[in-house]
């Protein structure tokens, strides 16, 4: 006999017992990471310090919080790591922090400006104190000190040019952007293009790098001239064009070890080029891509696991919905010439570990056909460019089917991802 009320006690009880378990998980995790950080310090400074701010943040804010975590990484020993390597510049006592809670951005760029800062700092720019200790990372958390002592962000080493009118942009970036994206954003509405515009284009390479600044610039000169005639889902495959025939540096395997193929048009330039003459060189890079794979790079999968979603069809086989990670440049080869885009200029990312790229696909019979491609930022555990045939944006089943994917990994989806 079915009881309604029995089942929904077990389906409460076994979810209980799950974020317990997710709870006890999360601490032995953070716990286990403490011990490996604080045996792999070699400045006794920065490790009495990183102690100090260890205690502090467990005893005022919910960093430490498991429910915080992501599933792969523990980003918040991370921020305490690097803020301990400037802490000579600390400006007041860690002790003395009154402490916060809410989400990991506010805690930290509470913390951060309890620490650094002299003069208010926009919050976008406390995103520097996450990731990795590398040179390029370390350069943009001086930034902060620099910024937060007083100087004038355009006064600074960033390699973007800034007006006095896109610092002021700057200033009032959205919380949940990259510096690097805020930058660019600042860059292009300082040159006319309006607020939601500027954040599609930042959803491109143009939003993830900095470098090049003068080429880049220009392209943006573009956007903002072609404002009134293209189509958002064209922004992307342009800039795409644009790295690959100018920048990107192929690397492969030849007969005499590693080879590397330069790009074939360094001095590529977009001056002077109308809408219309841009989109077809897209068109002949697309056509061009189905019949190189652009190397022969395998790199290995994800800690996300897949999805396979079952579709009854009345009086007929059932239809499987499956996301599958590709991980090689022959994959991504064959899912630009299904897709009908530049999918596949993304090996070398998905090689250095800074992108992975999925597919929805539908499976009938013998007959597989892919729905979505879908550009995953592993860093930061977010969703940050998803495209359909001809890169047109999702809709209906296949984004309802990203959308559950998503939640279940426990990854975001980026605001202008598919708006």
């Amino acid at each position: 006999m079915y009881r309604p009320h029995a089942q929904r006690e077990l389906a409460r009880s076994t979810r209980v017992d799950w974020q317990q378990a997710r709870v006890r998980h999360g601490k032995s995790r953070i716990d286990a990471r403490l011990s490996h950080l604080f045996a792999s310090q070699n400045d006794p400074t920065t490790e009495a310090t990183l102690w100090l701010l260890v205690h502090v943040v467990r005893q005022r804010s919910n960093l430490f919080d498991p429910k915080l975590l992501p599933k792969v990484g523990e980003p918040q020993l991370d921020v305490l790591v690097n803020l301990a390597e400037f802490g000579e510049q600390f400006l007041r006592e860690p002790a003395d922090w009154p402490g916060c809670t809410g989400s990991i951005h506010e805690v930290v760029a509470s913390l951060a400006e309890h620490l650094l800062g002299k003069y208010p700092v926009p919050r976008v720019l406390s995103s520097v104190w996450f990731g990795e200790q590398t040179d390029d990372a370390r350069k943009r958390r001086r930034w902060y000190v620099a910024h937060a002592s007083g100087r004038k962000l355009r006064e600074l080493d960033i390699p973007l040019r800034l007006t006095r009118a896109m610092e002021k942009h700057f200033m009032t970036s959205p919380h949940h952007l990259s510096v690097e994206q805020a930058l660019r954003r600042a860059e292009l509405m300082g040159l006319g293009a309006a607020p939601s515009y500027a954040l599609r284009i930042c959803q491109t390479r143009m939003g993830h790098e900095l470098s090049n600044a003068p080429f880049w610039r220009s392209v943006a000169h573009f956007f903002v001239n072609v404002f009134e005639d293209i189509y958002v889902g064209d922004i992307g495959p342009i800039v795409d064009f644009l790295h690959a025939v100018r920048f990107q540096r192929i690397e492969c395997v030849g007969l005499h070890g590693i080879e590397y193929i330069e790009p074939p048009h360094p001095d590529f330039s977009i001056k002077g080029r109308s809408l219309a003459s841009m989109l077809r060189l897209v068109e002949q890079w697309h056509q061009s891509l189905g019949l190189d794979s652009g190397g022969t790079w395998t790199w290995q999968r994800s800690s996300y696991q897949g999805l396979l979603i079952r579709r009854p069809i009345e009086d007929e086989e059932p239809e499987f919905w499956e996301l599958v990670e590709l991980t090689s440049s022959k994959e991504l080869a064959r899912e630009g010439v299904a897709m009908q885009h530049c999918v596949s200029s993304y090996s070398e990312y998905c090689y250095r570990g800074r992108a992975r790229i999925w597919s929805l696909r539908s499976r009938r019979k013998e007959r597989v056909r892919s729905l979505l491609t879908i550009e995953l930022d592993p860093q930061r555990g977010e969703i940050v460019q998803v495209r359909g045939l001809r890169n047109r944006l999702p809709r209906g089943e296949p984004l309802a089917c990203l959308q559950k994917w998503a939640k279940r990994e426990g990854l975001q989806i980026g605001r202008r991802v598919i708006a």
